[in-house]
């Protein structure tokens, strides 16, 4: 189930990477790898992992919400499925923006919390293993999020709408419940990509006023 979800979301991320330009991409996490990233424009890719995870393939290792990259370096941040298991992930943002340069893009993979996998997620047997452990969280709140941070909802897609069922055959037969879904009911997708710009802030100059004469004649004190 997992491999597939992988899948689709490999297909997502090269549908949307040739869009992107810069200089310098950023993937925090364990989701995808260098090959992922083959189709992108941004030639210059660095894979981060987070302090205490168990990844050999990425190039360095660091809290997520302590990034050690400069103010406005980078041109691409992908968070694959980041938000759902930080203790903070305010922090994460926040830091996100601060190293996105102007007009950089922010590529966030999550979970849907009104999908179909909600129920398997009440399970006691199943609800402290991943993906069920994590917090799920409304795209619009994503938003909302995004929005307060100065970074603008570019695009939004729905993804996966089979059953949570750890079997080939099953998953391989469903396969065709994603174009109606993502038709019909995109609000019950397994996960959902959120694409967001950094807006570029501009300065208009006020013309300085010019000082309006006393009104007051010689020898009166102004109250």
């Amino acid at each position: 189930m997992g491999q597939a979800l992988l899948e689709e979301e490999c297909a997502q991320l090269n549908e949307v990477l040739p869009t992107l330009f810069g200089l310098h991409s950023l993937q925090l996490g364990t989701r995808f790898t260098t090959d992922n990233f083959a189709s992108s424009s941004i030639k210059h890719h660095v894979h981060m992992a987070i302090t205490g995870s168990h990844d050999g393939n990425a190039s360095l290792y660091s809290y997520a919400e302590a990034l050690p990259f400069a103010s406005e370096s980078l041109d691409l941040i992908v968070l694959p499925h980041v938000l759902e298991y930080s203790v903070n992930p305010h922090a994460i943002l926040r830091e996100v923006d601060r190293c996105l340069i102007r007009d950089g893009h922010l590529l966030i993979f999550a979970f849907n919390p009104w999908s179909y996998w909600q129920p398997w997620r009440w399970l006691k047997c199943v609800r402290q293993g991943y993906p069920w452990r994590g917090h799920y969280y409304r795209s619009g709140r994503l938003n909302d999020w995004l929005a307060l941070l100065g970074l603008e909802l570019c695009e939004k897609r729905n993804f996966f709408f089979r059953p949570p069922i750890n079997h080939p055959g099953v998953l391989n037969k469903t396969s065709w419940m994603d174009v109606p879904g993502n038709r019909y009911l995109p609000f019950s997708s397994a996960g959902y990509m959120i694409l967001a710009r950094k807006r570029m802030q501009v300065v208009t100059p006020l013309r300085q006023r010019s000082r309006p004469s006393s009104v007051f004649g010689v020898g009166l004190s102004p109250p």
